[in-house]
């Protein structure tokens, strides 16, 4: 029988919650059933390297050469402007090549707006990870909310990270979408096997608390919420050492607050990390302080180690992941409502070791294999 051709469009393979997910995903898929290609819209992202040697690798827009300048820059500048104003279905014709059965745009904004263009008779799917209600949709690829659900009209099937994602998009766009819930899959047992790699030593926890955060530095996590939590700490004298493990385009200026905030000796912000898991696996705490999520998987895979969790209230499936298990608290989605809560959580030492038992218990829900298999009947149209 003949492989179904699948492919995933998506912005950048740049680290990111989402970017993780496609890429442990396709290289999860069954390669005697599909064959797959990844079509990425900016090429240059660090987790490129780590697609599977059979998944094919497509670029649309390269931005290295718009830092090249001259005659690169212009070439990008043209094709980017194209990219994205022409109508959906010219962009498509013009720019994306390829055969297939199905077609998914795995995030939000530009893949959703060009497979939308697609006129192939083909399945489409897409996923939707950041709750559109705290994080509208970029205006500049859609006009207004006709336009957003003109584009999703589309697909055939539209999977949401959780059911906080699921239920903002229907209260903006409707309920006549073909709208479901699926979970990003976690594969439990390869984590834990990173994370016995052991903690390399320049940055192995030191005395006090261990609090660490993951993610892209980017304005939405609100890493500068972390670090006035920190700073309170300090203020009150309670050791402790942050890591904030990650990279993006707020070091600048979140390196600037932690000299201003006098904690040089107790945040660290190692960079991007190919493997954080022998340093999530060492923390006492796990951190989220974004402003909204669509459904944390570096929360998820924190449990998965037994570490608990602290979060804002940020609409990203946090309720469904805690409540009723007791492995983490959710606050309020403010500095003082974060800070006060890590405060208390600190001052009782025997709360946190006992999250740390039910997240154990908690992670023995997460089923990589079954959330596969569920994405693989998705992707066939069989369920």
């Amino acid at each position: 029988m003949a492989k179904r051709r699948i492919i995933f469009t998506i912005a950048s393979l740049a680290p990111g919650g989402a970017e993780m997910v496609l890429t442990r995903l396709v290289n999860a898929l069954d390669p005697e059933r599909f064959a797959i290609t990844v079509r990425v819209l900016d090429k240059g992202g660090a987790l490129e390297e780590r697609l599977a040697a059979n998944i094919r690798l497509e670029h649309i827009l390269c931005s290295a050469d718009y830092y090249a300048g001259g005659w690169k820059r212009f070439i990008y500048r043209m094709k980017s402007a194209l990219l994205f104003r022409l109508p959906p279905c010219l962009s498509y014709l013009l720019f994306l090549r390829g055969k297939a059965d199905v077609e998914i745009a795995f995030c939000e904004n530009a893949p959703v707006r060009l497979i939308s263009g697609s006129r192939q008779k083909s399945r489409k799917v897409t996923w939707l990870h950041c709750n559109p209600v705290q994080l509208p949709f970029a205006k500049n690829l859609f006009r207004n909310a006709e336009a957003v659900r003109k584009a999703y009209r589309r697909f055939d099937e539209i999977c949401c990270v959780s059911q906080g994602t699921l239920e903002a998009f229907r209260s903006l766009y409707g309920a006549d979408l073909p709208l479901r819930v699926v979970y990003n899959p976690i594969d439990a047992a390869e984590i834990r096997a990173l994370a016995a790699a052991g903690v390399p030593e320049a940055t192995a926890p030191k005395e006090g608390f261990t609090l660490i955060a993951l993610g892209r530095l980017h304005p939405v996590k609100r890493f500068d919420r972390l670090l006035l939590a920190c700073a309170r700490l300090k203020a009150e004298g309670i050791p402790f050492q942050c890591l904030i493990v990650g990279e993006g385009e707020c070091r600048w200026a979140l390196e600037k607050q932690r000299e201003s905030l006098c904690l040089m000796e107790q945040a660290e912000l190692p960079g991007y990390s190919t493997n954080p898991y022998p340093l999530l696996a060492a923390a006492d705490l796990f951190v989220c302080t974004s402003d909204t999520e669509g459904f944390s998987t570096a929360a998820t895979e924190a449990l998965t180690l037994g570490v608990p969790v602290l979060t804002t209230d940020n609409g990203g499936g946090m309720h469904e992941l805690l409540d009723g298990y007791d492995c983490g608290r959710i606050c309020p989605n403010t500095d003082e409502g974060f800070a006060e809560e890590l405060l208390r959580l600190l001052r009782n030492p025997e709360q946190i070791q006992w999250m740390r038992a039910n997240a154990c218990k908690r992670a023995e829900a997460f089923n990589a294999a079954q959330t596969i298999s569920e994405i693989s009947r998705i992707i066939e149209g069989s369920i």
